[in-house]
């Protein structure tokens, strides 16, 4: 982050709580936990992770033929298409991995199948303990310095991480 937005953010200190400029503020200036635990405490984050998952991940676990979602993905043009020998060689690695809730779990396999790691040359555990997860094809620093195993050691990490893997960038490329 550049010194001139460092110190724009400082001056958002004292702006109203549930403010969007006090959550900005709260996310440099707060304790990661105390961070986590004011925004990431309850489920209601996670309407975005259920719409998608619900959408484009449950289905390739639940027993919809992959003709099926072949056929809704054609119809929702969404900028990716998991390939079906991919997911069950990233399924068959993952599905018994305890570091993971089953959600996770098959949002990492949806994603391995994507092409995701290999478009950014990193392999699957790299990618768990970068701490630019959100933006892996930049060198350079990111805001946050957790890595995804790293959030998944706090309280609310799960949701937090469900949250922000959600909205990722590389979902809409």
């Amino acid at each position: 982050m550049r010194k001139e937005d460092y110190k724009e953010i400082k001056n958002y200190k004292d702006e109203p709580e549930g403010s969007v400029n006090k959550r900005i503020y709260d996310r440099y200036f707060l304790p990661f936990q105390e961070y986590l635990k004011k925004y990431y405490s309850d489920d209601k984050r996670l309407d975005r992770w259920k719409y998608f998952t619900d959408k484009f991940v449950k289905p390739l676990f639940d027993g919809t033929p992959y003709r099926n979602y072949r056929d809704f993905l054609y119809q929702a043009t969404p900028p990716f298409c998991p390939d079906p020998e991919k997911l069950e060689i990233a399924w068959e690695l993952l599905k018994d991995d305890a570091r993971f809730d089953e959600e996770l779990k098959q949002f990492f396999a949806f994603m391995c199948a994507c092409g995701f790691l290999e478009d950014w040359h990193i392999t699957f555990e790299q990618f768990l303990r970068i701490s630019n997860w959100m933006h892996p094809w930049y060198e350079e620093e990111c805001e946050r310095k957790e890595s995804i195993l790293e959030v998944l050691n706090h309280n609310y990490g799960v949701t937090y991480l469900k949250s922000l893997l959600a909205g990722a960038p590389w979902l809409k490329r």
